[in-house]
Formats: structure tokens, sequence, C-alpha cells
């Protein structure tokens, strides 16, 4: 299968995808905005079920709303990151790596025709230096075309051989919102008609995503919004 990189397509796709997690994210604030509401309006309820599902939104819902915020944010930052890693690194223009090397074939074949009909000229018992010359330089023009397009193609396999790394976190990210669903679908109980939570599992689980959220732009507006509203 070719190589190829469309930048329109890929700048078109970062609009979107930014488009997107602008919109997802007034959906996951709402959502931690009832269930914030949900903690603060039932301070005095109490009983098993309830127990459990204040404790099931703490460890399970809200951090798992945090997750699917650090993912939109970090699928946004890696296709951006992407385009511009190709733009850095390989060029500024789409490229097809069948196309490259059909011009690499082509510029070779060239260049041995030159290559050839100087030969035919050299057993000429007079050989004409100045067709000569303008052969070489046909030659010399073709191979050093034939450089920069296997250059360009190098850099095109090599950024296609990189660019999974840039994707490494929205992976990380992806496995912890995967792991919370399944936390969230499998927690309740129909015997005890309440939520069972793996406190260990969630701990660690919770951890790994705290850290990334004090990384985040949401953690950095959160602090800078707190510092305003005290100033």
């Amino acid at each position: 299968m070719s190589i190829d990189m469309y930048l329109g397509d890929s700048d078109r796709q970062n609009q979107s995808v930014s488009s997107v997690v602008k919109s997802r994210d007034n959906h996951y604030n709402d959502l931690k905005r009832t269930l914030a509401q949900f903690h603060m309006s039932s301070p005095f309820l109490s009983g098993v079920t309830y127990d459990s599902a204040k404790n099931y939104s703490q460890k399970i819902l809200i951090p798992l709303i945090k997750a699917g915020m650090l993912l939109d944010e970090a699928v946004k930052e890696s296709c951006e990151a992407f385009t511009k890693k190709y733009r850095e690194e390989v060029d500024t223009v789409d490229l097809r790596e069948s196309e490259l090397l059909d011009k690499i074939n082509r510029v070779e074949i060239f260049a041995n025709q030159a290559r050839n009909l100087m030969s035919l000229e050299f057993r000429n018992e007079h050989p004409n230096a100045t067709y000569l010359r303008n052969l070489q330089h046909i030659e010399d023009n073709h191979l050093e075309t034939k450089r920069l397009l296997e250059e360009k193609l190098a850099k095109l396999r090599a950024f296609n051989s990189n660019s999974r790394a840039v994707f490494a976190k929205v992976d990380e990210l992806y496995q912890l919102v995967q792991k919370g669903i399944n936390e969230a679908t499998h927690s309740w109980s129909e015997v005890g008609r309440s939520y069972l939570l793996n406190e260990k599992a969630i701990e660690t689980w919770m951890e790994s995503i705290n850290q990334h959220w004090i990384n985040s732009s949401y953690y950095i507006m959160a602090q800078m919004a707190e510092i305003v509203k005290k100033g």
C-alpha cells in the first residue's frame, strides 16, 4: 500500500476535530455540573444505594469525564502535531509514495538514455564535444532530480515509520477511558442494589488520570480562573 499524505485533507480534519472537541467540552462540562449538583443537593440522603451512588459518581463518573476530556484534547493536539511534523520534516505539499517511485523510475530511464547516447557518440571517429557536453548536462540534471526525489521518498517513509509516536498519549488515554467505561458498566450489583467498586484498581486508575489532568490545559485554565476569582 502506498504511503500518501494529503495536506489539505489533514488540515480540514484538524479543523473538524477542533470543532468536535469544542462541542464535546460543553457536554462534558454539563455532565460535571449535573454530578456536582447531585452531590450538593443530597448531602443528607443516606443508605447503601445512595452512598454507593455517590461513591460511584466520585470515583468513576467524574474521573471518566476527565479522561474523556483529556483524550479529546490529546487527539486534537496530536492531529495538529502530525501535520506540523510532516511540514517540518518532509514537505509542504502533498506526496504519494507510488507517484515518487514512478518519477524516480522515469528520470532514471532518461538519465540512462543520455548515457547511452554519449556512448554511441564516443564510437564516432570524431565525437562532437558540444553534443557530448549537452548530453552530460542532461544526464547530470536527471541524476540530481533522482537524488532529490529519493531524498523526499526517504523522508516520507521515515515520517510514516516514526509518526505513530505522535499519538502515544492518545493511545494511553484511550486505554484509561476504556478501563473507566468497563468499570462504569460492570459495577452495579442487582443483589445488593448498589455499586461495588474495585477500590485498589480504581485508585491506580484515578491517579493516572490525575497525573495527566494536572499537565493539561484544563487544569491550567482552572487554576487561572481561581486566581482571578480570588484577586
